[in-house]
């Protein structure tokens, strides 16, 4: 048969195809290619019908063979990529997609779905680009604008999907989808003024020389609030807490006990309630616990690339006392640097930032994991790994390269003690739950192995907002400062011996506190007068 002679042919398997008679136009085709084994588009007319019937595998088999044969067909590659996407091997999907841009850079049905691929993947930026370059080449298709819009919306950049959507709006102006998407963002938009996008939930207990580093820290991370639980401190941390909300800092919640209950879950519950319409993501993490982000300047642009999760889960990252025996000068965050090895046992551990409203309000909030709404909630680790494939498997993933939970367990030996005496938020009417002593020496044995000062890139912004705090609560916190000098005084002088020149330093250091207590004191009355 001459070639006008197959041409004919696969002009009347198009024409079977298009009348819907597909099976006579597959049989066409392999007569085609009986004909002349080498008809690229015998090949590619057979995947096209294979892929009208759903049959992925054999239209990737048909198209394949036709990208073989032709390797400057757009069209071919095209359809390879559309193939392989439905069967899932996204990877190959995208690798064909990209090349028939590359071999036809004006057909803007090409970068289509190759957005739509990016969309799927979830990522962000590139989908943005190929939608973006579909409008450029095809102003006119409303469907470009609609996902374009709904990209930006999922990444929380409301004021830009807004934009696009009335682009789209502007040239469709009846068309259904993009009104009744402009009026849901118009609405999130209001609602959005009024929420703060991370607040961090804690419950203190006695945490008085520690509470400003902690908010400092986590303010120059650009955290928006705090919703701080008292558990009946009595080391002036209720004073500085008070004060820090009459600032506007913090919002303070005097927290009773609960017999019978775990009262920093019940906390987290009651967060959760009270706050669900008031903020997008809430955190849950300690006093001796800081969010330190490896690759991310701050919180907001961290949260930028999770806006498709319901949950993040934070590996903790256990740190010991690098070799201090009592209270030292100098930020929590300087004074400890050296930490477990990155498989170290307890670092599998972790704290959850999420989203509140994905969060099951009445039993959803814990001290570790949180219970999600929905089927299929997206709980990962910040490197994407799904949390609850791990947890199905029963294997532990720790990961740091994106974020880690700092976790100042023990600070130094002296520190220990008292956090060892005054019980825990957890449950302070069961002396039994009390920390034990040899926790201490068991941290030190698997804390001190080596040195990670990655978080210290904070401390100047940390020292500026600390600056800021202290003028809020200076006389609270100085008070707070006298009686935790002589607690650590006390337990100094349990260890003389060769530890009398540390009493002594610490004795100077409470000489000095009493000055600048005075002083400050002094200087109110006569602003009283």
């Amino acid at each position: 048969m001459n070639q006008e002679s197959l041409t004919t042919l696969i002009r009347k398997g198009n024409k079977l195809k298009r009348e819907g008679d597909r099976e006579t136009a597959i049989a066409t085709y392999r007569r085609c290619i009986e004909i002349n084994p080498n008809s690229a588009w015998s090949y590619h007319y057979l995947g096209e019908v294979w892929f009208e019937l759903g049959n992925w595998q054999e239209a990737v088999g048909a198209f394949s063979k036709a990208v073989e044969l032709n390797q400057s067909s757009g069209w071919s590659y095209h359809k390879l990529g559309e193939a392989l996407f439905k069967l899932g091997d996204l990877n190959r999907a995208e690798t064909n997609l990209r090349q028939a841009c590359e071999l036809d850079p004006d057909n803007y049905q090409f970068y289509k779905v190759l957005a739509w691929l990016y969309k799927k993947r979830r990522r962000w930026n590139e989908a943005i680009t190929y939608y973006s370059k579909v409008i450029e080449l095809h102003p006119n298709d409303p469907m470009a604008y609609y996902w374009l819009t709904d990209i930006y919306r999922i990444k929380g950049e409301l004021s830009n999907a807004i934009t696009f959507c009335q682009q789209g709006l502007e040239k469709y102006p009846q068309d259904s989808q993009l009104t009744s998407q402009l009026a849901t963002l118009t609405g999130e938009k209001k609602a959005d003024t009024k929420k703060d996008r991370i607040i961090i939930c804690a419950i203190f207990k006695n945490e008085a020389p520690y509470i400003l580093e902690w908010i400092a820290y986590h303010k120059a991370l650009k955290v928006d609030g705090f919703i701080i639980y008292d558990n009946y401190s009595t080391d002036g941390t209720t004073e500085i807490l008070q004060g820090l909300e009459k600032a506007g800092i913090i919002t303070y919640i005097k927290w009773p006990d609960i017999p019978g209950k775990n009262h920093q879950i019940v906390a987290y519950q009651d967060a959760v309630r009270r706050f669900k319409h008031k903020c997008e993501w809430i955190g849950f993490i300690d006093a001796d616990e800081f969010i330190l982000l490896n690759q991310h300047n701050d919180i907001q642009s961290f949260l930028d690339d999770y806006q498709d999760v319901d949950g993040i889960a934070i590996n903790w990252k256990l740190f010991g006392s690098s070799g201090h025996v009592s209270f030292t000068d100098g930020l929590v965050i300087e004074r400890f640097t050296k930490c477990t090895k990155l498989g170290g046992v307890g670092n599998e551990r972790l704290k959850t930032i999420a989203k509140i409203n994905s969060i099951r309000e009445e039993d959803g909030a814990g001290v570790h994991t949180c219970q999600l709404k929905g089927d299929n909630p997206i709980y990962v680790y910040p490197d994407r790994t799904s949390l609850q494939a791990k947890i199905a498997k029963g294997k532990p993933h720790i990961d740091h390269s994106i974020a880690q939970i700092n976790h100042y367990a023990t600070k130094s030996k002296h520190e220990w003690n008292l956090k060892v005496a005054k019980g825990r938020a957890l449950a302070p009417e069961d002396p039994g739950k009390k920390l034990p002593m040899h926790m201490f020496y068991k941290n030190e044995q698997k804390a001190n192995i080596q040195e990670d000062l990655k978080i210290q890139r904070w401390v100047e912004d940390t020292r500026k907002e600390l600056k800021v705090l202290r003028s809020f609560v200076e006389l609270e916190e100085l008070k707070a400062q006298l009686r935790f000098a002589k607690a650590i005084l006390r337990e100094s002088q349990l260890e003389m011996g060769p530890n009398a020149k540390k009493l002594l330093q610490t004795e100077q250091k409470l000489y000095q506190i009493k000055k600048e207590l005075h002083t400050c004191q002094t200087a109110l009355s006569q602003k009283d007068k």
